[in-house]
């Protein structure tokens, strides 16, 4: 009830609201890994599906709980210097912030105007420390027989999604924007690549994407530029440092995976089942998409890809974190 939750006089304590994937994508692979499988139902039996998520919520009781993940940017050549209160800050060495010693009526104040400048406010009329409470929790919100595992957002987080910041204006001179945050995965290398080009030449055509099998055949015809001639590795452009400490790429990395939920790339599962090889990180344990982990994985390219996807090896893991 927007009205309700709108009203400045109401305490009221609403639940997070239940959501089902449908898979109407390509690849579908939040609904694989929830078992809502990856075929988009026919029309004409899209009301017993209907029905299916109903008696599975009702009647079965069965629904999972589902990590949602933040990203956090700074960017060497961006100063902050457009918001309020910056010369405010306590012991700034320079008029930036940047400096993680912000205090709370600055936070307050992005805070504030974060909401002033951002379409379909659901707080107006909280107070700005509400408000900061209202979006952490909307990204821990636990279900109610789960642990809580909250992780609070850093201040760069904020200041990165401010309409008015510096950083707000480099993310989004990207093409889609970058993400402030994600549920399934996010990749750096050639796989990233040839998403981009796939959505780029949808935009351009998009009647060659109006159905799952066109648009899988698509991502099969920019995977094979890669398969003929590989992008360069990434060893020499991407840090990775995991808990404060800097983890080393695979020989030859093309693609460092961080992902969440156990498919990918149409189905497959990049950690898979197998025990830890000795040259990579020891884990016995399986990732979960609600365990509060995170698994990061290094591929070489679209060679590694086939294997796994024939269940022959699984990406390289570096990290279950």
């Amino acid at each position: 009830d927007k009205h309700r939750k709108d009203s400045p006089n109401t305490n009221i304590d609403l639940p997070f609201p239940t959501m089902c994937v449908f898979p109407m994508g390509t690849g579908n692979d939040l609904s694989r890994s929830l078992g809502w499988g990856a075929i988009e139902p026919n029309h004409k039996n899209v009301l017993q599906y209907i029905a299916d998520i109903h008696f599975c919520k009702s009647i079965t009781k069965r629904e999972s709980d589902l990590d949602r993940w933040r990203c956090t940017y700074t960017f060497d050549d961006v100063i902050e210097h457009d918001l309020p209160l910056m010369d405010t800050i306590p012991n700034s060495p320079s008029p930036g912030l940047n400096d993680d010693s912000l205090d709370n009526d600055t936070m307050d104040t992005i805070m504030n105007d974060i909401d002033s400048n951002s379409s379909g406010n659901l707080m107006q009329n909280a107070n700005a420390k509400e408000k900061a409470e209202q979006i952490n929790n909307m990204f821990n919100m636990p279900a109610s027989h789960a642990t809580p595992s909250v992780i609070p957002p850093p201040k760069q987080w904020y200041i990165q999604n401010h309409p008015s910041s510096q950083a707000y204006q480099q993310r989004h001179t990207f093409d889609p924007p970058l993400p402030s945050t994600f549920i399934c995965y996010l990749s750096i290398g050639y796989d990233a690549l040839v998403a981009w080009k796939f959505e780029q030449d949808r935009r351009q055509h998009p009647d060659r994407y109006n159905n799952q099998i066109k648009n899988q055949v698509m991502y099969v015809k920019h995977g094979f530029t890669e398969f003929f001639k590989p992008s360069e590795p990434i060893n020499d452009c991407v840090d990775v440092i995991i808990d404060n400490k800097i983890v080393d790429l695979p020989q030859a990395c093309r693609s460092l995976k961080v992902i969440n939920i156990n498919s990918a790339m149409n189905g497959l599962f990049f950690w898979g089942t197998g025990k830890s090889r000795d040259f990579e990180y020891q884990s016995d344990i399986s990732p979960r998409l609600n365990d509060g982990k995170i698994e990061v994985m290094g591929t070489r390219g679209v060679h590694d890809m086939i294997q796994y996807r024939v269940n022959v090896s699984h990406a390289q893991r570096i990290s279950q974190t």
